[in-house]
């Protein structure tokens, strides 16, 4: 039986169903017959407060990649097991998904990158990059993933945008696996949602974009997934329409509903995605990093509007995209997934690598936050 640690699972964001729908597909891509997965959950951001000396002293030499910093900073980021749980394993998979943004700064990015740097400068394990993303970071801020890449066992991106512009190869999204409910017959609704890190007024932009569409369409509007409180507002006129506010994020009943839609309009990727394994088209405009536009770069049946305003006439167009060709492109693409990763049974334990050095410019930017935080800590340790 060959044991997978999935580093940085997202099964248990239960507030977004797009989490929920790429960590089931991924996890079951990864564990097949005679594989048993151990998922790790990263703490997504919360502040160094650890009580820990260790960890404090380690962060104090500004050593960041040496063995005692970085596991230090892993077991506080992703749990005081962690480190143990990738060295007693046959293969570590980290999934960089959903948690760094295009405006991350340095420090968050090594919080993130904490447990896989360690296994891939200090652990004997193969290590495996997949089913994520990074922003097209340059200078101070690539250096870290940069690190990453070159020492993982094998490094994949979700999306070819990512691939092309880190040198690795492609392996889509797992979501495009999804294997749900089709496309009801009579499907009368048209799908709403936010934005990834938008601000509120786009939030709404897009919910009163989807309501003059529905009108226009003569569809129901159907309101869910993450940041569904923000179309609150809209909710008189969404009553008055016959339309929904869907409050459950299960991602089984997110499925039914999304099934009985004609058209998907909004920011979320992956409600994009889980719409296309139905051969329903969407409408997108830009969120907090690049995915969006690898949809449409990938997708005919997903396009680009310049900002929530043109949201109404690009879909429109939409509907002249037949289902069959959406439904092509989640064959083609489901097929380049499983042909990337269908060979992890066949990497082999390897040697620790000597840490290299980081750049004065990344070190710098690095320090700054870690003193701030470090004085605080101590300020918090010495109040009575």
């Amino acid at each position: 039986m060959m044991l997978i640690t999935l580093v940085n699972d997202t099964a248990r964001r239960s507030k977004n169903p797009g989490c929920q729908l790429t960590s089931r597909t991924f996890q079951d891509l990864l564990g097949g017959a005679g594989t048993a997965l151990r998922p790790l959950e990263w703490g997504f951001g919360r502040r160094l407060q650890s009580r820990d000396r260790n960890l404090w002293q380690a962060l104090g030499t500004g050593r960041w990649l040496e063995q005692p910093v970085l596991r230090a900073l892993a077991e506080t980021e992703y749990g005081p097991g962690a480190v143990q749980s990738c060295i007693r394993t046959d293969c570590v998979v980290f999934q960089p998904e959903g948690t760094v943004s295009d405006d991350a700064d340095p420090l968050r990015i090594l919080r993130f990158l904490s447990l896989p740097l360690w296994c891939a400068l200090h652990g004997r394990v193969p290590l495996v990059v997949a089913n994520g993303t990074f922003p097209l970071f340059d200078g101070a801020r690539a250096e870290l993933v940069r690190l990453l890449l070159d020492h993982a066992d094998r490094a994949v991106m979700r999306d070819r945008i990512s691939a092309r512009h880190w040198g690795v190869a492609c392996a889509p999204d797992s979501a495009v696996l999804w294997r749900g409910l089709p496309q009801t017959a009579d499907a009368s609704w048209l799908l709403i949602t936010t934005a990834a890190e938008s601000p509120p007024e786009t939030d709404l932009a897009i919910g009163r974009a989807g309501l003059d569409s529905a009108r226009r369409l003569g569809l129901r509007p159907l309101i869910l997934g993450k940041g569904w409180e923000r179309m609150a507002p809209l909710r008189p006129e969404i009553d008055a329409m016959g339309g929904r506010i869907l409050e459950s994020t299960l991602l089984d009943e997110v499925d039914r509903h999304v099934a009985a839609c004609r058209l998907h309009l909004g920011g979320r990727y992956h409600m994009a995605l889980l719409c296309a394994t139905k051969g329903i088209p969407s409408a997108l405009i830009r969120t907090n990093t690049h995915k969006n536009l690898w949809l449409a770069e990938e997708c005919p049946g997903i396009r680009m509007a310049a900002d929530p305003a043109a949201l109404t006439a690009t879909a429109q167009a939409l509907l002249a995209c037949p289902e069959d060709a959406i439904l092509a492109d989640i064959v083609r693409l489901s097929d380049e997934t499983r042909s990337r990763l269908s060979d992890l049974p066949l990497l082999r334990r390897r040697e620790p690598v000597p840490p290299p050095g980081l750049s004065r410019d990344l070190s710098r930017r690095l320090a700054r936050p870690l003193r701030r935080d470090l004085w605080r800590h101590r300020l918090r340790t010495l109040r009575p």
